[in-house]
């Protein structure tokens, strides 16, 4: 490419040259010729300019800063009105980390043409790191006034009325342009990213599946449909794109995959199948106190009590701060008889959660349940200081008799 530029510039040197000595005879010299040489220079320099700007673009692509700024350099020492060379030169500074240079850069671009988008747009993105969003959104929304047809100015305009809190109107956006931007999975990622926001999981996983359909190899989309179908509740859905996933040799410890596979599993009751991802899991990482306690309450829900006490032992000691564990763990040992085990460990998950009913209503169903009524109304009694609105604790406490609590 260098020396193909340089035997242009050399022709074109030449060719000037002989245009100007044919004129320069004595006597010829006239306002025409005078206009000529001035034409033949201005072309000169847009020339180089132009072919300076396509060599500085390449170094930029492949990442050749210092190059590109040089390059830039010599075509605004050709060329200081050529928007198209500021635009550049502000990027070359983004992309250094020269947010200062870059925004006086990018607003002379702007000076210099104000219906060219592309320097309102990235300066738009140096005033959203600036966290000037209310400027960034105004030069987002003029570069797309100027160019509607690019989907990126689009999807721009609408995230930053997503960070402005301004999600309805970001969604109202996106919508009216759908079906203008139809074959674009961006536009439909970014709707389904606004409905996550609003708490409308359904219409986020359709518009997730949508966006799949238009890049169907891309799993990161996939993963995030799953994770919408299950807050959805569209378990089945959220089961086959998860076994899907986790079936690829790549995810074989996606263990987060799996997770999110074993809950679903949970909710539509496969709880053998459930029980099957927690061994595996526990079995990889022994120290994944999360899995361990998923475990003891997929084996509580299947009635092993032992399993149950095991794996919920094993979450106490890996992370001793999760009532949960110490729950499950004295249910176990309730079913097994052991009611000094199941009360202190009651007694421990009370005390980790302090605001919560539950641990002390199961110590009074368990008091209660071994005949020590007195003491299982002192719990009730507890668990409606703790929550005086508990239904369960009052009619525990109703059902006794007022003897229960003298006796």
């Amino acid at each position: 490419m260098k020396h193909s530029l340089r035997t242009i510039v050399s022709a074109l040197i030449g060719a000037l040259a002989l245009l100007v000595l044919a004129g320069c005879q004595p006597g010829t010299v006239t306002s025409e010729h005078q206009k000529e040489v001035k034409a033949a220079n201005q072309r000169w320099h847009e020339i180089r300019s132009r072919l300076l700007l396509q060599m500085a673009q390449r170094q930029f692509d492949t990442g050749d800063l210092d190059q590109a700024d040089k390059s830039l350099g010599d075509a605004l020492a050709v060329d200081d009105q050529n928007p198209r060379l500021f635009l550049l030169a502000g990027r070359v500074a983004v992309e250094r980390g020269e947010l200062e240079k870059a925004y006086k850069l990018l607003t002379h671009a702007i000076d210099l043409d104000p219906s060219f988008p592309e320097p309102y747009y990235y300066r738009g993105l140096v005033l959203q790191r600036w966290q000037r969003y209310d400027q960034a959104l105004a030069d987002y929304q003029k570069a797309y006034q100027f160019k509607s047809q690019d989907p990126a100015y689009l999807l721009a305009v609408a995230e930053t009325l997503a960070t402005l809190n301004r999600t309805d109107e970001a969604l109202k956006l996106l919508q009216e342009k759908l079906s203008y931007f139809d074959q674009n999975a961006g536009v439909r990622l970014a709707m389904a990213q606004l409905y996550m926001i609003k708490r409308q999981y359904p219409q986020a996983a359709e518009a997730f599946r949508q966006a799949s359909l238009l890049k169907p190899d891309d799993q990161h989309i996939i993963e995030n449909m799953a994770i919408v179908q299950y807050e959805a509740g569209q378990y089945n859905q959220c089961i086959q794109n998860l076994e899907d996933l986790t079936a690829r040799p790549e995810n074989s410890k996606r263990w987060d995959l799996q997770k999110l596979l074993g809950a679903a599993y949970e909710a539509v009751g496969r709880l053998p199948a459930a029980r099957g991802i927690y061994i595996a899991i526990t079995q990889a990482d022994p120290g994944d106190a999360g899995a361990w306690l998923k475990l003891a309450a997929v084996s509580w829900a299947m009635h092993d009590a032992s399993g149950t006490e095991v794996a919920a032992g094993r979450c106490i000691a890996l992370d001793p701060r999760r009532p949960d564990a110490y729950v499950l763990a004295a249910l176990a040992q309730e079913k097994q008889n052991n009611l000094p085990a199941a009360l202190h460990n009651l007694d421990k998950a009370a005390e980790l959660a302090p605001t919560d009913a539950g641990p002390v209503i199961l110590r009074g169903l368990a008091l209660q349940g071994a005949g020590r009524r007195t003491e299982a109304a002192q719990a009730y009694t507890e668990a409606l200081r703790r929550d005086p609105k508990d239904v369960q604790a009052q009619k525990l406490l109703a059902a006794l008799g007022p003897e229960a609590g003298r006796s």
